[in-house]
């Protein structure tokens, strides 16, 4: 498993097509674009201790985001 393993699946996460946008997953997608962003940020750096901290915290807000949309919350 590659260190971005979890911002790729984030990434694709916020582009899936949804039916109907509940209010919570615009913040959600706000969020995830901004940790994808310092993720970006971390690998031009060549920050590797950080981007693998960022990695970490995609897998908690992927876990969020999948739980919220299971739940029709």
């Amino acid at each position: 498993m590659s260190i971005q393993h979890n911002l790729d699946e984030l990434e694709r996460l916020i582009h899936r097509p949804v039916s109907s946008r509940p209010d919570w997953l615009k913040h959600a997608r706000e969020d995830a674009e901004e940790l994808l962003w310092l993720a970006h940020r971390a690998g031009n750096d060549q920050d590797f201790d950080r981007l693998a901290e960022l990695d970490e915290d995609a897998a908690v807000l992927i876990e969020r985001i999948e739980r919220r949309m299971d739940s029709g919350a």
